[in-house]
């Protein structure tokens, strides 16, 4: 499902999270300027004079929503959850973005939604409509048509302005209407049944590329994207996954290949700029190809038994998942200094005398590691937050350890 943050429309007066709106805020709404109705339900909207300033409309629910008309100040954002559309009958010519998400709408449902010229983002997540839905409305920036069971996306091969679109989960096979949509620069093709994904090599202004849970034995057209700074290949249903197109997509900053077995990871020496790395639930025994990755921030190893780390270092890691790796010792961790997180739950018996190190550690999980003392924590003094779920302390003998 496609993101959109809402824009600045909430500086002046609003309403929102509310079932009932009071007299008394009604009168303020009519001496000061109203600028957003967000999640309110079950009120008679004809009690409130809307002709002025409202430039925000949020999942206003309510039952006399269709008698709802504006008439100087046009919706700019709106996020509409109606049981009936006979919304569209409202007079929202400026009408910019739209969020319809599970309406249990259909093509006939939004036919006049071509009305609406200024639309840019519109998001039909889990409705049932196909990709004819927005034939007409070619001025689009932003798609979502996530889990909407399609079965091709044909109906989008005029929609050249799109930058954004979702359409995973879906039963699409052919990518090819995908051509001519140049302007991409997010793209998530999670959860289909495509095989051949060569028409990818046009878009090449794409930054943000989803293919998880796909059947993919041939990768290499994604080598002419090299703009990419965010991939995710988690899951996939093939047995092996040949990783050695990541060797050209040195702007990688954010990678997720969890969920795989059989990786080589040694194209990995390759993306120096990565921030984020997931390689939890990978069957990997040991990491030694990471040390290249000097701009590492956050490293996810999560789920692989038996794992290896005493070849892990990375200078800025701040962030750090091993939990349920069968680890014994995390003594080579205290090099790494910068770390602010650390997940080792799980891993039953572990000796943490190293822990003592990190001194900058915020959060950490030692959650079922069959801990028996933790005196060896007494140097974190920048501690928040501490997890000792499932192990063998007693609360007295914690208090007495931190000298509490």
């Amino acid at each position: 499902m496609l993101n959109q943050e809402n824009p600045e429309y909430d500086q002046k007066m609003s309403l929102k999270y509310q079932d009932k709106i009071t007299e008394g805020e009604l009168d303020i709404c009519n001496e000061q300027e109203l600028v957003s109705l967000k999640f309110i339900q079950n009120f008679d909207v004809q009690q409130l004079s809307i002709d002025r300033n409202l430039k925000t409309l949020i999942d206003l629910k309510s039952k006399t929503i269709k008698d709802l008309k504006f008439k100087v100040s046009p919706i700019v954002y709106t996020y509409l959850s109606p049981t009936d559309f006979s919304l569209i009958d409202m007079e929202l010519e400026n009408l910019e973005v739209l969020k319809l998400g599970e309406n249990k709408l259909n093509n006939k449902s939004i036919l006049n939604l071509s009305k609406f010229k200024q639309l840019r983002y519109l998001d039909l997540y889990k409705n049932f409509v196909d990709s004819n839905c927005v034939v007409n409305l070619t001025g689009l920036t932003q798609l979502g048509l996530c889990q909407c069971n399609l079965e091709n996306i044909n109906g989008l091969s005029a929609n050249v302005n799109l930058e954004g679109l979702d359409v995973s989960i879906n039963s699409i096979v052919d990518l090819t209407p995908l051509k001519h949509l140049v302007k991409l620069t997010y793209l998530n093709l999670s959860s289909l049944f495509i095989s051949d994904i060569s028409i990818l090599q046009y878009l090449v202004n794409l930054k943000g590329l989803y293919l998880s849970d796909n059947t993919l034995y041939n990768l290499t057209p994604l080598q002419y994207l090299v703009q990419l700074t965010k991939l995710e290949l988690r899951q996939m249903r093939q047995q092996t996954v040949d990783l050695s197109v990541l060797q050209y997509l040195t702007q990688l900053e954010q990678l997720n290949l969890s969920q795989n077995n059989n990786l080589d990871l040694s194209p990995l020496q390759y993306l120096v700029n990565l921030t984020m790395l997931d390689l939890s639930n990978c069957n990997l025994s040991n990491v030694p190809q990471l040390n290249n990755l000097v701009n590492l921030e956050s490293l996810r190893l999560n789920n692989n038994y038996e794992l290896n780390i005493t070849q892990l270092y990375c200078p800025k890691l701040q962030l750090l998942y091993l939990s349920n790796c069968e680890l014994r010792s995390v003594s080579t961790l205290k090099s790494i200094c910068s770390l602010q997180y650390l997940d080792l739950g799980g891993n039953a018996d572990i000796d943490i005398t190293a822990l003592q190190y990190l001194t900058n550690l915020t959060q950490l999980s030692l959650k079922q590691c069959n801990i028996i003392s933790i005196s060896v924590l007494r140097p974190l003094i920048n501690l928040e937050t501490l997890n000792l779920d499932t192990n063998n302390i007693f609360g007295t003998f914690i208090m007495h350890e931190f000298a509490i």
